[in-house]
C-alpha cells in the first residue's frame, strides 16, 4: 500500500470517528436533557427502559469508535514504518485505547448516575 493510500484510509477512519463522536454526544445530551426535564415524572419501568436502550446504543457507538480508533492507530503505525518518520502515535496505541474507553465509560456511568440522582431527589 502506498503512502497516499494509507493517508486516505486514515482520513476516512478519522472522519468516521469524528462523526460517531458527534452522534454519541447527541445521544448523551438527549439522555441528560430527558433526565433533567422529565426524569422525575417517569415511572420506574420507563426509566429502566430508557436507560437500558441508552446503554445498549451507547455501547454500540463506543464499540464502533474503538474500532475506528484502533484502525487509525494501526494504519498510522504502518505509515510510520513506511515513511520512517516518528509520529505522535508511536508506542501510544494501547494507552490511547484505554484512555478512550475509560473516558467514554465515565460519561456513561455519570449519565446513569445523573438520572438516578434526579429521580432520587424528586422522591424526597
Amino acid at each position: 500500500m502506498t503512502e497516499y493510500e494509507l493517508y486516505e484510509i486514515i482520513v476516512g477512519y478519522s472522519g468516521n470517528l469524528e462523526q460517531s463522536m458527534a452522534v454519541l454526544i447527541s445521544l448523551l445530551s438527549a439522555y441528560l436533557i430527558l433526565a433533567y426535564t422529565i426524569g422525575s415524572k417517569l415511572t420506574r419501568f420507563q426509566v429502566l427502559f430508557i436507560s437500558i436502550c441508552f446503554t445498549v446504543v451507547y455501547f454500540g457507538m463506543m464499540q464502533a469508535q474503538m474500532y475506528y480508533l484502533d484502525q487509525t492507530i494501526r494504519l498510522a503505525e504502518q505509515l510510520e514504518f513506511l515513511t520512517e518518520e516518528k509520529s505522535i502515535v508511536a508506542g501510544q496505541g494501547r494507552f490511547s485505547m484505554v484512555l478512550f474507553a475509560g473516558v467514554r465509560t465515565l460519561f456513561l456511568v455519570g449519565s446513569l448516575y445523573f438520572m438516578w440522582n434526579v429521580r432520587r431527589t424528586a422522591t424526597e
